[in-house]
């Protein structure tokens, strides 16, 4: 298959949505009320030819889609930036009007140059976006030189995924790629996109590779994204390896401690399809075959050996499955068992170990056609630990954006020679590399309602239990409660009863995962719950890595029917909004006419 790589990058970075509401307007303030009118952005970009060439694509595949539509410019307008500038006029005006606008290379650099400020007021994104191409490079080629030095395309590039939206993601991949990174990581979101938001889509694809109906079905159901060949074998080639690694696993990759049913998942050629599968739960591609006992993701049931005193001494009442490895299910019937139990868990990670709690085991559906291809006979009971934005099919790329245009309105708006520090901080820290605000603010939604690409956990066990026992409710009100779980309450089926989850971080693709949320408390919204909750946020990836979580369960304590008296309350893990300058702010921003949409997702407590 012969086709020009360039133009494969131009495809997938054209496919990013432009994040439209990541104008800097007290720049682009300040500029308009220096009555200048045209401006432009210098990209650096590599001396290697072929290198050059694809960062000029991908460059030119976001610009493409900058194209301000009026009505987003006249709600940038509308803003305190502008209005306080005396500016809403002139934008309004170069909004209307638009001039020329070129993009051409020099000798060293991409240049986006127009008869209008725009570029003035996404410099600061593009700030971030070219440290992004830079930080990861560095990164990457340091790592790969380590290893060693004079070989090229060597490394995996794990990282990327945990990026906080789409465009910090694609940029992020191809600074790793730019050092010689054995993989593009982006291509496999870009690629199960489609399929994952439009079941219609995914059951279509999957009737392309060669799979009937029912099995077309079966696979959507189970979280099986459906690849044909014409659009995964492109990208393979763009990428630039003669190794098959789509995102960052290579295609049919084997657990060594738990195979699949046969040794080579290849040899039996008579039972493959045309095209690839791949799980959005663990992102595992493989190449399509027919729904028979495999044993993709291993046909054994194997637990860590990280864990082997510690699971030799407990009494096991069943198994579940996260990907390749099986963790205990140990029942308990008080916390102080629960803690004894947990004190015996070996520390391997620097974080520790780290809880979720939830009123129910809730397993991960699938068709068992698709059980028997992925584990075979061995154990397939899958917690179900999503995060949240997949869960509820929610765009939060678009709320991300939102968000971060609300706080930094709030911080622009605030004129106090105090607050000028504040301001020069939060500019230099949102064109950072480093995506600290950006990570803040993904922690901070998802603490405070907002489904987003993690889930929030607890290096309380007391904190665990708590929200183990405690079911969360909306009230007739519209406000949102927790009501104690009596003994009564339990279910009759012991899957259902309250669970913790104990976790820790064993893998190095997990690394990293764990965030905190209190970042942007020197602005002004410092977060009083997380804190309050002993509250880590947990980076899971985007939509094509769901189940995440689980790929770090310890075990998954269930707690039998009794009263299990925590020293936590409702009052002390929820301060009110007046104690809480982070829920003042999120309630205010879901109450804003613009954010409206936003508005049912918040936990509203008080």
């Amino acid at each position: 298959m012969k086709i020009n790589e360039a133009d494969i990058f131009l495809s997938v970075f054209s496919d990013i949505t432009f994040p439209y509401l990541a104008a800097d307007l007290e720049l682009l303030g300040k500029t308009l009320k220096k009555s200048e009118r045209k401006s432009f952005i210098r990209f650096p970009l590599p001396i290697n030819p072929l290198k050059r060439s694809i960062v000029v694509a991908s460059l030119r595949g976001l610009l493409r889609n900058l194209d301000v539509p009026f009505p987003t410019a006249n709600f940038l307008a509308q803003s305190n930036s502008i209005v306080q500038s005396g500016t809403k006029k002139a934008l309004l005006e170069m909004a209307k009007t638009p001039g020329l606008f070129g993009i051409y290379e020099t000798e060293n650099h991409l240049i986006w140059e127009e008869e209008g400020l725009w570029p003035v007021a996404y410099s600061t994104l593009f700030k971030q976006i070219i440290g992004l191409i830079e930080i990861f490079t560095a990164a990457t080629d340091k790592q790969r030189k380590s290893i060693n030095p004079s070989l090229t395309n060597t490394l995996l590039s794990e990282y990327p995924r945990q990026m906080p939206t789409q465009v910090h993601y694609a940029f992020a991949s191809l600074g790793a790629w730019l050092a010689g990174g054995t993989n593009f990581q982006y291509f496999s979101l870009f690629a199960t996109q489609q399929q994952l938001s439009d079941s219609n889509t995914n059951r279509s694809y999957a009737q392309k590779i060669g799979y009937n109906n029912a099995d077309s079905d079966a696979l959507d159901k189970s979280g099986i994204v459906a690849l044909p060949a014409s659009l995964v074998l492109p990208l393979l080639i763009a990428q630039g390896i003669d190794m098959p690694i789509f995102g960052s696993i290579p295609i049919d990759e084997v657990n060594a401690v738990n195979l699949p049913n046969t040794l080579d998942i290849n040899e039996k050629t008579k039972n493959k399809l045309p095209g690839f599968i791949l799980d959005k739960y663990y992102r595992s591609p493989f190449t399509a075959r027919v729904l028979e006992s495999t044993g993709l993701l291993g046909a054994n049931t194997v637990l860590r050996d990280h864990y082997a005193d510690f699971y030799a001494g407990v009494d096991q009442v069943a198994l579940i499955r996260c990907k390749h490895y099986s963790a205990p299910v140990i029942e308990v019937t008080s916390l102080n068992e629960l803690r004894s139990l947990v004190d015996k868990i070996p520390s391997i990670d620097k974080n520790g170990v780290f809880f979720r709690g939830q009123t129910s085991f809730y397993e991960l559906e699938r068709e068992d056609r698709v059980k028997s291809l992925l584990f075979a006979d061995s154990c397939n009971l899958e917690p179900s630990l999503l995060t949240s934005a997949s869960r509820h099919g929610f765009d939060y790329d678009t709320l991300h954006f939102a968000l971060r245009h609300y706080l930094q309105e709030r911080v622009y708006s605030n004129n106090t020679l105090s607050n000028k520090t504040a301001r020069h901080e939060w500019r230099k820290q949102l064109s950072s590399p480093t995506c600290k605000i950006d990570y803040a603010l993904m922690a901070l939604a998802q603490h405070y309602g907002f489904p987003s690409h993690g889930l929030d956990v607890t290096l309380s066990l007391d904190v665990a239990t708590w929200f183990a026992t405690h079911k969360f409710t909306y009230n007739d009100r519209g406000k949102s409660e927790y009501k104690n779980i009596v003994p009564k309450d339990w279910s009759s089926e012991p899957l259902h009863w309250p669970v913790v989850f104990a976790c820790q971080m064993v893998t190095r693709s997990t690394n990293q995962s764990l965030h905190d949320c209190h970042e942007l408390a020197d602005f002004g919204f410092r977060a009083k719950r997380p804190i309050a909750q002993q509250a880590k946020f947990f980076l899971g990836g985007h939509s094509d890595h769901q189940n995440r979580l689980a790929e770090c369960v310890i075990c998954a304590f269930r707690l039998r029917p009794n009263v299990y008296n925590t020293t936590s309350t409702f009052e002390r893990l929820f301060p009110k909004p007046d104690d809480d300058p982070a829920y003042r702010v999120i309630l205010d921003f879901a109450a804003e006419p613009a954010f409206h949409a936003f508005e049912k997702y918040v936990n509203k407590f008080h």
